[in-house]
C-alpha cells in the first residue's frame, strides 16, 4: 500500500513502475529484492550523508538564511526564517547543547529535498517567452542556492537529491556560476566556477565568530546587560542574551560558542539593531567587550573584528560585475584602454567583466534593465567604466548622447540588489563647458517614527539629541554608496593618444599597486597626484595639465579583496 501511494504521489518514471511487475512472481526472494530496490529509488534519504560537525551546525544554518528580517506583527513568527533560527539558537543556549541545531539541519535538508523545481522548457512557447520565471527567485530557490554553497564552502558533501535540484535552479534561473577566462601565459581559455551564492555580510560575521574566543563572546553578553534600558529594543536584547549564562559551557560544548554568538546577532536582527551596512550597534557591543578584557590577545581579536565591520563586505568570488562601455569611433587609443581595463579587473580583481563596444542609448538602457534581475543578487559590488566623447552633462553614444547622471549613474544605482552595496563609476570623457542649469530641490522633514539604530552611533551629544532618534536604515537612498571618478574637472578636456588615455593608464597602475591594500579614495588621491605631475601639450593651448577628481557617497571603506 505504501509503495502504491508513493507511486501515485510522486508519478515515478515508467522504469520504476516496471519494478512492480516483479511483485507478481511467486518467488518471495524476488518480491523482497524488487521491493527493496523500489523503495531505494523512491525514498532517497537526503540526510544520510549530512555529516556536519557540531562546531559547524550553527554556522551552516546562519550562513544559509537571508539576513534581512521583515518586520511582522507577532513578536515571533514561525514562518519567518530569522525567527525560527533564532529560536533554535536560543534553545541550544538554554539547553547547553547543539542538538536542537543538528535537528534543524535535518529539517531544513528534508524541506529542501521536497522543493519542486521545474525542468527547463524544451521548446519555447508564447507563455514561456513572457514568463518572469527565469528572473524571479523564490525564497526556497534562494535557500537551496545558499545552503548548498555553504556546505561546499565548509567542505561538506551536498546530498545527491539537493545537488540535482541545485543544477535545475542554476539552469532555469540562468545564474552565472561559470565564466571563461584566458590564461595570460598559455593564451588558452579556462572555465572557472564562481563561488558567490551566499550572503556576504553573513560570511563576515561568521569570520568574526571564528576569531572570537568563548570568553570574548561571553564578554559581549555581559556588556549588553549594562546598556541603558531606555529603548525597548535594547531591553529585549539584554533580556534574551541573559540566557547565555554559563561561560564554562561555551568552552566545553563544541559548537555552543557559535550558537551563542549567532544568537546575539539574530536577536539584533529581530530588534532592528543590525543591518547589512549599518553595523555600529554591533561595533558598540564589541568595543564594550574589548574594554572589559585584560588579555592583549583578546583585545586584538576584537579590534580585528571591528576593522572588518568598517569596510564594505566583499567575500564573494567573483566580488562583482565590471561593465565597460567603450566608444571607439574617432577615439585613438580607445581599444587599448578597454583591453587594459578588462585585463586588470578580470585577472587582478577576479571580477566578471562585460564589454560593450559602440553602444546606442537603447543598448545602455537595456543592459541596465537586464542587470536588474535577482539572479545577480549575490554579487557584492558594481564597477562601470564609460569611455567616450562628452561634455559636462552628456556622454556620446553611437546614436546620439546620454545624460551622465540621469541615464547612466542613477539607473545603475537604482538596481534593487545593489542597495547598500558599493557602486564605482569611472568616466573617461571630456567635460567641456555648456550652459549651466539651475536646479532647485525641496526640503523634507525628519521622520517621526524611530527605531533603535542610534545605539552606538558616533557623534557629539548635540548631534545625537537632534538626529539620533531619527536614524532609520530601512529607507535607502539609491545614490548612497556610490563613487564617481572623472578623468578631468568640469569645463576641461581629457588627454588621450594611440596608447590610451592618461587617466585610464594611471588609474589602472595605481589600482594594481594599491587597490588591495587601501581604500579606493586613497588610490584615487595617488592617481590624482601622478596625473597632475604629467605635462601635456596641445596645438591650441600649448603646455597644460589634466586634473581628475571624484565625488563619493561611500559610507564605509571600499578595498578590493585579495
Amino acid at each position: 500500500q505504501k509503495v502504491s501511494a508513493a507511486l501515485t504521489q510522486t508519478n515515478l518514471e515508467q522504469s520504476r513502475r516496471m519494478e512492480l511487475n516483479h511483485l507478481n512472481r511467486p518467488n518471495k526472494i524476488c518480491h523482497l529484492a524488487a521491493l527493496k530496490h523500489l523503495l531505494e529509488l523512491t525514498f532517497q534519504d537526503p540526510i544520510k550523508d549530512l555529516a556536519v560537525k557540531d562546531k559547524d551546525a550553527a554556522k551552516v544554518l546562519f550562513l544559509s538564511v537571508n539576513p534581512f528580517h521583515k518586520k511582522h506583527d507577532d513578536e515571533f513568527d514561525e514562518g519567518c526564517r530569522i525567527c525560527r533560527l533564532w529560536s533554535k539558537c536560543r534553545e541550544a543556549v538554554q539547553k547547553k547543547s547543539v542538538t536542537p541545531l543538528k535537528r534543524e539541519l535535518k529539517v531544513r535538508t528534508l524541506n529542501l529535498s521536497q522543493h519542486e523545481v521545474d525542468d527547463l522548457y524544451e521548446e519555447s512557447t508564447l507563455e514561456s517567452n513572457f514568463s518572469e520565471m527565469d528572473d524571479e527567485l523564490s525564497e526556497v530557490d534562494e535557500e537551496l542556492l545558499t545552503f548548498t554553497e555553504v556546505l561546499t564552502m565548509l567542505q561538506y558533501p551536498t546530498p545527491d537529491v539537493l545537488r540535482e535540484k541545485l543544477q535545475k535552479v542554476l539552469l532555469n534561473k540562468k545564474i552565472p556560476v561559470r565564466k571563461i577566462v584566458k590564461d595570460s601565459t598559455s593564451g588558452g581559455e579556462e572555465t572557472m566556477r564562481n563561488n558567490f551564492l551566499a550572503y556576504t555580510n553573513s560570511k563576515i560575521l561568521s569570520e568574526i565568530c571564528d576569531t572570537l574566543s568563548p570568553q570574548e563572546v561571553y564578554a559581549m553578553k555581559e556588556f549588553a546587560l549594562t546598556l541603558e534600558k531606555e529603548d525597548s529594543a535594547v531591553n529585549k536584547l539584554a533580556e534574551f542574551v541573559a540566557d547565555i549564562d554559563d561561560p564554562e559551557a561555551l568552552e566545553k560544548v563544541e559548537g555552543l560558542k557559535e550558537a551563542a554568538f549567532f544568537f546575539i546577532i539574530l536577536t539584533m536582527y529581530r530588534e532592528s539593531l543590525l543591518y547589512r551596512l549599518y553595523t555600529h550597534p554591533l561595533e558598540h557591543l564589541l568595543k564594550g567587550a574589548r574594554d572589559s578584557l585584560r588579555d592583549p590577545d583578546q583585545k586584538s581579536h576584537i579590534e580585528e573584528a571591528i576593522g572588518k565591520l568598517r569596510r564594505y563586505p566583499m567575500t564573494s568570488n567573483p566580488p562583482g560585475i565590471c561593465v565597460i562601455f567603450n566608444m571607439t569611433d574617432t577615439r585613438d587609443g580607445a581599444k587599448s584602454d578597454a583591453i587594459k581595463v578588462k585585463h586588470v579587473f578580470e585577472n587582478e580583481f577576479n571580477y566578471d567583466v562585460l564589454v560593450k563596444i559602440n553602444s546606442t542609448a537603447k543598448d545602455v538602457k537595456n543592459l541596465i534593465a537586464k542587470l536588474n534581475s535577482p539572479r545577480y543578487m549575490f554579487y557584492d559590488s558594481l564597477v562601470v567604466f564609460f569611455m567616450a566623447h562628452g561634455d559636462k552633462t552628456y556622454l556620446r553614444v553611437k546614436d546620439g548622447q546620454i545624460h551622465r547622471r540621469n541615464d547612466l549613474i542613477q539607473p545603475f544605482s537604482e538596481i534593487e540588489w545593489l542597495n547598500r552595496k558599493p557602486k564605482l563609476f569611472f568616466i573617461q570623457a571630456c567635460a567641456n563647458k555648456r550652459t549651466r542649469l539651475s536646479v532647485c530641490e525641496g526640503t523634507a522633514g525628519l521622520r517621526t517614527s524611530t527605531d533603535s539604530l542610534s545605539l552606538g552611533i558616533g557623534g557629539s551629544s548635540d548631534w545625537k539629541n537632534n538626529y539620533g532618534q531619527h536614524t532609520d536604515a530601512n529607507i535607502v537612498n539609491s545614490l548612497a554608496d556610490t563613487l564617481v571618478s572623472y578623468a578631468t574637472m568640469w569645463y576641461h578636456v581629457a588627454s588621450r593618444n594611440e596608447k590610451g588615455s592618461l587617466y585610464i593608464n594611471t588609474l589602472l597602475d595605481c589600482l594594481k599597486e594599491r587597490g588591495k591594500q587601501t581604500s579606493i579614495e586613497n588610490v584615487l588621491r595617488e592617481m590624482h597626484y601622478k596625473v597632475n605631475t604629467v605635462s601635456l601639450v596641445s596645438d591650441d593651448d600649448g603646455a597644460w595639465k589634466q586634473t581628475p577628481y571624484y565625488e563619493s557617497s561611500l559610507q564605509k571603506e571600499f578595498i578590493f579583496p585579495s
